[in-house]
């Protein structure tokens, strides 16, 4: 359909036509460190094992190399659920239970984010996390 919308054709359905079902979120999982300023990171992945449950859309797999030639970009995790709090909470255990070895990544930083009560409200704008980029990284470095 966002091809037809932008070749300027006439959708084939109304706004009255689509039915909202639930919530979704996406996590972009970069090969970076937030502690360090989300410096991103090198290195060649030991060992990745994606959380099942959620949708994963990965470009590397085990024994890839992260250059820094390209964007540090590892995955895109997604979760749904029927309410914010609920879809949050899913995406956050994923990504606690993925495995990632061999080089620094966001997922606990991200978790952490997920957990936040201010984005868990609804209530985080674009300079939340760098207000609270401390408190966040705390967060994520405990256990």
């Amino acid at each position: 359909l966002q091809f037809d919308v932008a070749e300027g054709k006439k959708l084939p359905l109304t706004q009255e036509d689509i039915r909202l079902n639930g919530h979704a979120v996406e996590a972009r999982l970069y090969a970076e460190d937030p502690a360090k300023g989300f410096l991103p990171q090198t290195g060649r992945i030991v060992r990745f094992d994606p959380p099942a449950g959620v949708r994963v859309d990965k470009g590397v797999e085990t024994g890839d190399e992260v250059s820094a030639f390209y964007d540090p970009m590892i995955a895109k995790v997604i979760a749904h659920g029927a309410t914010r709090g609920e879809v949050c909470a899913k995406l956050a255990a994923a990504l606690d239970r993925m495995t990632l070895l061999g080089l620094t990544a966001n997922a606990p930083f991200l978790a952490a984010l997920l957990r936040d009560e201010t984005f868990l409200k609804g209530g985080a704008d674009i300079g939340h996390i760098e207000r609270n980029l401390d408190a966040i990284n705390a967060a994520a470095a405990t256990p």
